[in-house]
């Protein structure tokens, strides 16, 4: 993962300019093609990741990720959208994860 060969390119969202061009990504599936809206870069640790990965219901998730995001596109998430996490690996200390989040639109 270091060499950036799995899903790497998430920290080119790491740099402002970057995050701020970058809105849209696609998902090419067999039958299909998502397209994705990006809403959202994170860098979190292991302690914040049941919120990202396994919300909780009666959590509020869109709040969890506003507030500890590093850059943010308010798109006026609703309940009912899919979200798509990717994820892999930081260094930026012990367990850290870089997430990119998107909606499928």
């Amino acid at each position: 993962m270091k060499n950036s060969n799995m899903f790497g390119a998430l920290k080119a969202f790491a740099d402002r300019e970057f995050f701020d061009v970058t809105k849209h990504g696609f998902i090419y599936l067999p039958n299909e093609t998502l397209t994705l809206e990006f809403f959202a870069y994170l860098v979190i640790g292991p302690t914040a990741k049941s919120e990202i990965y396994n919300p909780s219901p009666s959590g509020n998730y869109a709040e969890f990720i506003k507030q500890n995001a590093r850059h943010y596109r308010d798109i006026a998430l609703k309940d009912s959208d899919r979200v798509v996490t990717l994820s892999t690996c930081a260094y930026e200390f012990d367990g850290a994860r870089m997430v990119l989040l998107a909606r499928v639109t």
